[in-house]
């Protein structure tokens, strides 16, 4: 690694000389700052602040910013949200190495280290200096003319090195497996066949893909059956869950857990793990089946229960529970909710998004085919009504002004992180109860089976 990170070194002192002094970033992805990209991060960022630090030729003021930003810009694969940073992968610990421009380098072990001891100083008593790790710390620690940043991080290291590596996990009638893909690969249940899969915009992806079969291989590692459901739960927090009937059922293609793709290990994004269907015909199935970034697979040890949400407007359209699932995954929002029967955290999706399937067939949002239409929001504005039908008929009617971007008000599908209990089941009309954008006269509608679009 060390001798890589020289190379780089190397590389990046010829590259960005132009734009000043550059640090070279080694870590799970990696990066170079030049003093030019810092001092645009100055300027957008809150974090440059003034530094106190007493030292054996005084007291000294040093202007900078928190080691932590630099760092958060390879502490994973994540480019495209550089200063997104992972404070429990560093309170679990890693090795972070600073090195000068003379050669002397320091490592320190990121649970010995505060998260917000060490910055990364450009300027002393309000004179410019080269760039320096400054803090109220040993002085061994205090690196001037800092050229560049190595961060070990082992496993995420060893994922990017073998791709094998990453583990799918299990969890089944309250037993812990964990499989790395490799040994899933070398698994006597491993097949490759053809599959695709076609998004709301209506582009088809399809590719041969390698993985191993959802149901047999589920029911070699425990007692499954077709009246259980599977949950899967990604990288990212998105959630599916499946019948595990439709799982086993092989007349158009098998679901598997796939890994490979066209030959070659899966990308990161949209990998390394997806569901998808396979077999010698080609199985088509809708995007929003195909979960991606797979890390967690559950089997909840209940029958899975069907639903269908009806919406009804300039177009109507009957939204299954897996697409419901999606939306609330994509969109998820979480109130706290006051009834007569007490008071709990509810989760789904903003009611307004919804109306977007039935206000404007004349809209299609996120480049969607023409069947699926967008929000129009001037029309919320001018006003419509809008009805929420429960399944024993039970109504209220509200107004698309009050609905009109907010939040606040949602279907939701769970409670206090469980299932819609019984009589609330498959969905609920709720508010925040201290938001200030509660509609007039709303009331809970439990059972929500339609919501119908009402135009003046």
């Amino acid at each position: 690694m060390r001798k890589v990170l020289l190379i780089s070194l190397l590389i990046t002192l010829a590259v960005s000389s132009m734009f000043g002094w550059p640090i070279s970033l080694q870590g799970v992805r990696e990066d170079t700052v030049s003093e030019s990209y810092f001092d645009s991060m100055k300027e957008h960022l809150t974090h440059y602040i003034e530094i106190g630090i007493t030292e054996k030729s005084g007291f000294n003021r040093y202007h900078g910013m928190p080691l932590w930003l630099l760092i958060a810009m390879v502490d994973g694969n994540d480019s495209a949200h550089p200063y997104k940073f992972d404070l429990d992968r560093w309170e679990a610990g890693y090795e972070v190495t600073l090195v000068s421009s003379d050669g002397y380098s320091v490592t320190f072990d990121t649970t010995e280290m505060p998260v917000g001891q060490l910055y990364l100083a450009d300027r002393k008593n309000g004179e410019k200096i080269a760039p320096s790790v400054v803090g109220n710390v040993s002085t061994k620690y205090m690196v001037k003319d800092l050229v560049a940043i190595e961060v070990m991080i082992p496993d995420l290291m060893a994922q990017q090195e073998s791709p094998y590596a990453y583990e799918l996990e299990f969890s089944i009638a309250g037993t812990q497996y964990r499989y790395s893909l490799e040994e899933l690969k070398n698994s006597e249940f491993y097949i490759e066949k053809p599959g695709q899969y076609t998004t709301s915009a209506g582009t088809v992806y399809a590719s041969v893909y390698g993985g191993i079969p959802v149901y047999d291989f589920l029911k070699k590692i425990a007692n499954v059956t077709t009246e259980d459901t599977l949950k899967v739960i990604a990288l990212d927090g998105y959630e599916m869950t499946y019948s595990m009937t439709d799982m086993a059922d092989t007349s158009d293609g098998v679901w598997i857990f796939a890994f490979i793709k066209d030959g070659e290990p899966m990308p990161e994004d949209p990998g390394p793990v997806r569901t998808v269907k396979v077999g010698d015909h080609n199985p088509n199935i809708d995007g929003h089946l195909s979960a991606k970034l797979v890390k967690r697979v559950e089997l909840a040890g209940k029958p899975f229960k069907a639903y269908t949400l009806s919406l009804k407007g300039q177009m109507n359209f009957d939204l299954d529970r897996q697409t419901i699932e999606s939306g609330v995954s994509c969109h998820k929002k979480t109130v706290t909710y006051k009834s007569k029967s007490g008071t709990a955290e509810y989760t789904g999706i903003p009611l307004w998004r919804l109306l977007a399937y039935s206000d404007d067939p004349s809209l299609a949002p996120h480049k969607q085919d023409s069947s699926i239409i967008s929000y129009n929001r001037d029309l919320a504005k001018s006003g419509y009504s809008v009805k929420i039908t429960a399944l024993d008929g039970y109504a209220i009617t509200l107004r698309s002004e009050e609905l009109d971007m907010n939040d606040d008000v949602i279907i939701a599908t769970i409670k206090n992180g469980e299932e819609l209990p019984e009589g609330e089941w498959p969905m609920i009309l709720v508010w925040q109860f201290d938001s200030d954008r509660i509609p007039a006269n709303i009331k809970g509608v439990k059972q929500v089976s339609s919501i119908e679009v009402i135009t003046d």
